[in-house]
């Protein structure tokens, strides 16, 4: 997504580069005979925010757009704020992430938010996954509410959701709903009970 707009205005990468070096390699995806796409989630969040801020400075600085109010969801709030300049450190926040061991550690790599929820053995093995489900959003309902070790983390409208935790559950919710669901490439936990353990730290960070 966002290859060809990046590749036919390359001055979006390099101007973005230029006002947050963090970005420097959130772009590697795009250069000529890279067909795969980055599976490490904070290569992940560099490409979304990357491609985010591409175009908000298209929109905004290029083509003079401005808008009433922003809107987004997940990284996508951190992103509409940083679009509009009231937070201006993307830099500083890609730095906290890495040094808190956000995506190694915490709700992704060791997955340490579930160990600590769950009272897991620091070496137990952690299967976790998400997928986009399409389906009624109430009988995902019903099918999460008999698996205590996923979640239904997100509601994108009536008959599209996304449910997240331990690969066998999410099976388990997939049958039961009978729905058509993919995986969403993104296997993080959030918006999900367990992140409670790491709940001021993610405040934190950001603040």
């Amino acid at each position: 997504l966002g290859r060809e707009l990046l590749l036919t205005v390359p001055d979006l990468t390099e101007r973005l580069i230029r006002k947050h070096p963090s970005l420097e390699h959130a772009g590697d995806w795009l250069r000529p005979g890279r067909t795969d796409l980055p599976h490490d989630p904070f290569a992940v969040l560099g490409g979304s925010t990357l491609l985010s801020q591409a175009h908000a400075l298209l929109t905004g600085e290029i083509l003079g757009m401005q808008p009433d109010a922003v809107l987004g969801v997940s990284s996508g709030e951190t992103n509409s704020i940083m679009a509009t300049g009231a937070w201006r450190d993307l830099d500083g926040l890609f730095e906290d992430i890495r040094a808190s061991g956000m995506y190694s550690r915490e709700i992704a790599g060791d997955y340490q938010v579930v160990r600590r929820a769950w009272g897991l053995e620091t070496d137990a093995a952690i299967d976790w996954q998400a997928w986009r489900v399409r389906g009624p959003v109430d009988r995902v309902e019903q099918a999460v509410a008999a698996e205590p070790h996923a979640h239904l983390t997100m509601i994108n409208s009536p008959l599209d959701c996304v449910v997240a935790g331990l690969a066998d559950a999410c099976q388990r919710i997939l049958d039961r709903v009978g729905g058509h669901g993919v995986p969403l490439g993104h296997d993080i936990v959030a918006h999900a009970p367990e992140m409670e353990t790491w709940r001021e730290a993610w405040h934190e960070i950001h603040h």
